[in-house]
């Protein structure tokens, strides 16, 4: 399957990455989005969804990937967000891109999880 990620940015502070299909015959079709804002310089992933169809084809990967390369020529230094407690598929998702969970929930049930990233100069 062919796709392109169009990222649409609403201010240097907030912004969303749409993915759809490419297709010479009909309209596109839309698999899914990641949207994100930037709040002291912490990049949060507000929404991460995929068609449950289209799941399983890389594209949440690709979206996280791009966030993260995003991220970087922003010169966030961590990015974060929140997943359900019960939801261990999308840990181990988020876990595969040095992402790492909080143990205890907020008050929603959900589990923060946070990736650092680390200056050359630091390491």
């Amino acid at each position: 399957m062919q796709y392109i990620v169009k990222h649409r940015e609403f201010s240097d502070l907030h912004g969303r990455f749409n993915v759809q299909t490419i297709s010479a015959h009909g309209p596109s079709i839309r698999l899914g989005y990641l949207n994100w804002t930037i709040e002291d310089g912490v990049m949060h992933i507000d929404d991460l969804f995929i068609n449950e169809a289209h799941r399983q084809y890389g594209i949440g990967s690709d979206l996280v990937e791009t966030l993260l390369n995003l991220a970087d020529l922003k010169g966030v230094h961590e990015v974060c967000g929140l997943a359900d407690r019960d939801n261990a598929r999308l840990r181990k998702f988020y876990e595969q891109f040095g992402f790492h969970f909080d143990e205890a929930p907020n008050n929603h049930g959900q589990l923060p999880f946070r990736l650092h990233f680390v200056d050359a100069d630091e390491s």
